[in-house]
């Protein structure tokens, strides 16, 4: 991810805000390397482990989550 993106900003010169959501272990790396990472819940409302205070995390889970979280970096109504 991280090299097609350093691509991207070269080639429109210019650097992009690089966005990850994910719920699970496999989404950590992408959560932590992103510059804005979101942890959505679960469908029981609980949150894999990660202790990274740079990861945001979702008020809701499943697509909810993810909507509202996406509305809100944006700071969409």
């Amino acid at each position: 991810m991280l090299n097609l993106a350093h691509m991207y900003d070269e080639y429109h010169n210019v650097k992009h805000t690089k966005i990850a959501l994910g719920d699970s272990a496999n989404d950590y790396t992408m959560l932590q390397e992103a510059d804005i990472g979101v942890l959505v819940p679960l469908h029981d409302g609980s949150f894999s482990p990660l202790d990274d205070k740079r990861v945001l995390k979702a008020k809701y889970p499943g697509p909810m989550g993810w909507n509202s979280s996406i509305k809100e970096i944006f700071h969409v109504t």
